[in-house]
């Protein structure tokens, strides 16, 4: 698989997947997605020479053009799209039970990376921002928006998703690549919104990861703190948007412009408030 995705991505003038070097002074972009291609792929520039490329696979695991049509992103201009995660059979995990695969559990597409990026490993701090639509279902049952899993998504060195009460992120990480959970509290319904675009973002720097949340009409606004060790581990891991590796915690819905920061040195990897508000007013004016 890794050498047929290598020569088609260089069919289409990509470059295989490939690590970005981290400077300790300042905030590394690590990825951007948004998804304003066509085709089976979302692409992100690393630098001017080089670029990394996600797989875009719908709930049966095969590859897909999910991008949006023309004004489905946040903009809404004519040339920005989003990633359409629509037809997802339900928001996060179901009700299925383990001991009865397939009944009751939802399966939805996802934009995943085949190799390990390294990108996320032994990172100091970082941010991970985005937008999201839910459709038709509220947020929640762990639905994932962004996880960097190893062990073939077994467990996860970076795991952001929503539980089922909707009000609540969790965001979790762990030294030995386990997901030990971190409970953010959001503003109570901050996520309750469907078919509406909402801005979310999640820092991490010394201890301390803060949580923000805005809309297309909202300025982004802190909504919620919590003190706990989170420096990633040291492990080469595979990005996955709007689900995870086997596609059972979906995202019911739309999401567009996936960003990740990151430094392994200092707390530059988290954006501020205002860098943060700089992003949404960029996506909102379509820039």
């Amino acid at each position: 698989m890794k050498t047929r995705l290598a020569y088609t991505l260089r069919l289409l003038g990509f470059a295989p997947l490939i690590c970005a070097a981290l400077s300790s002074a300042r905030a590394e972009k690590l990825f951007d997605f948004g998804f304003n291609e066509s085709g089976p792929f979302a692409i992100s520039a690393v630098d001017a020479k080089s670029q990394i490329a996600l797989i875009l696979k719908n709930a049966k695991g095969n590859s897909a053009d999910l991008h949006g049509p023309a004004g489905s992103g946040v903009s809404g201009k004519a040339n920005d799209r989003a990633f359409d995660a629509s037809s997802a059979t339900g928001m996060g995990k179901g009700m299925g039970d383990a001991s009865d695969p397939g009944r009751g559990i939802n399966y939805g597409p996802v934009a995943s990376a085949d190799e390990d990026t390294g990108l996320a490993s032994g990172l100091e701090s970082y941010t991970i921002q985005g937008w999201l639509k839910a459709d038709r279902e509220v947020l929640g049952q762990v639905a994932r928006l962004v996880c960097f899993s190893i062990d073939g998504g077994k467990s996860a060195i970076i795991d952001l998703g929503a539980n089922s009460t909707g009000g609540t992120l969790y965001y979790g990480n762990g030294a030995n690549g386990e997901a030990a959970k971190v409970n953010i509290r959001a503003t109570p319904n901050a996520f309750w919104m469907i078919d509406t675009w909402v801005f979310f973002a999640v820092t991490y720097a010394n201890d301390t990861f803060t949580f923000y949340v805005g809309s297309t009409a909202e300025t982004v606004a802190r909504a919620g703190v919590s003190a706990s060790p989170g420096k990633t581990a040291d492990i080469r891991a595979t990005l996955q948007i709007g689900n995870v590796a086997n596609r059972q915690r979906p995202f019911k819905g739309w999401m567009d412009n996936v960003r990740i920061y990151g430094s392994k040195s200092g707390e530059s990897g988290a954006l501020s408030l205002q860098d943060l508000e700089a992003l949404r007013l960029r996506d909102v004016r379509g820039e």
